[in-house]
């Protein structure tokens, strides 16, 4: 699993996997799991960086 340093790094990370994730399979799909497995990271380190998939978009 990748580590992830740097906050605003995470971010444009996070906010790229949930948009790719709702445009391909809906918004429903935009989950912890799926967007820590988009990314490389464990579903913890998302909580840290964002507390849901609502902040994550907006």
């Amino acid at each position: 699993m990748a580590r992830i340093n740097n906050h605003q790094d995470a971010k444009k990370k996070i906010i790229a996997a949930a948009i790719e994730i709702a445009t391909e399979t809906g918004w429903n799909a935009v989950t912890l799991e799926a967007i820590s497995k988009k990314i490389g990271v464990t579903k913890a380190v998302l909580p840290k960086v964002y507390w849901n998939r609502c902040d994550s978009i907006f």
